[in-house]
C-alpha cells in the first residue's frame, strides 16, 4: 500500500514537471504578433522541419506540441522573409494573416 502511494505522488511530480517545463508551442504560436519574419520563427520553434514550394507560394512547416494535429505552418513571402498567413493547428481554427 504504501509503495502504490509513493508510485502515485512520484507520477504526479513527473507530470507536473511536464506540464511546467515542455515547450507549448501552439500557445506561443498563437500569441505571435503581426509583422514577424521567417527568422523571428526560427528563433522561436528553431530550424523548419521541411519546406514546400508551388508557384507563388512558399510553406514552411515547424515542430508542433507532442498533441497537437500536425505541425505548425507558415507561407512565406520569399522576397522579404515576412509571414503572410500562419496556422498553429490543423483542426484549430482557420490560418489568420499576419500582416
Amino acid at each position: 500500500m504504501k509503495k502504490a502511494f509513493i508510485l502515485s505522488i512520484v507520477v504526479i511530480l513527473c507530470l507536473a514537471l511536464m506540464y511546467v517545463l515542455y515547450p507549448w508551442r501552439v500557445s506561443e504560436c498563437k500569441r505571435l504578433a503581426p509583422g514577424i519574419t521567417l527568422g523571428d520563427l526560427t528563433k522561436k520553434f528553431g530550424g523548419p522541419l521541411s519546406k514546400s514550394t508551388t508557384p507563388g507560394e512558399t510553406w514552411y512547416y515547424f515542430a508542433s506540441d507532442r498533441f497537437a494535429a500536425g505541425p505548425i505552418r507558415a507561407q512565406v513571402e520569399e522576397v522579404s522573409g515576412k509571414v503572410l498567413v500562419l496556422q498553429c493547428t490543423e483542426d484549430g481554427p482557420a490560418s489568420r494573416m499576419i500582416k
